[in-house]
C-alpha cells in the first residue's frame, strides 16, 4: 500500500511524519500535564498541628531553662534548692 518500486511512496512519508507530529503532541501534552500538575498539587509545608506542637514544646523547653536558671542562682545565694535536674 506505501511502498511504490521497492520505496516508501509520497502517502507512506505523509503517513509517517503525521504520525510522528501526533506522538510528539501527545508527549507534549503529558509533559505540559504533568508540569503543571506538580507545581500546583503538592504542598510540602508541614501541616498546622506539627507546627503547633513544635511551637508548644520550644515554649515548654523556654519556660524549663528558665526556671533551672533561677533554681541555680538561688542556690548559688545559699537558697535551699527543692528542683533537682536530670
Amino acid at each position: 500500500m506505501f511502498w511504490e518500486n521497492g520505496k516508501l511512496s509520497t502517502g507512506g512519508k505523509i503517513a509517517i511524519g503525521v504520525s510522528c507530529l501526533l506522538v510528539f503532541c501527545v508527549i507534549l501534552l503529558l509533559v505540559y500535564i504533568y508540569i503543571r500538575r506538580r507545581n500546583n498539587d503538592y504542598d510540602f509545608a508541614l501541616p498546622h498541628e506539627l507546627t503547633s506542637l513544635a511551637a508548644k514544646r520550644n515554649r515548654y523547653q523556654r519556660q524549663k531553662s528558665l526556671m533551672v536558671l533561677e533554681m541555680e542562682s538561688q542556690h548559688a545565694k545559699g537558697l535551699p534548692s527543692h528542683f533537682t535536674t536530670q
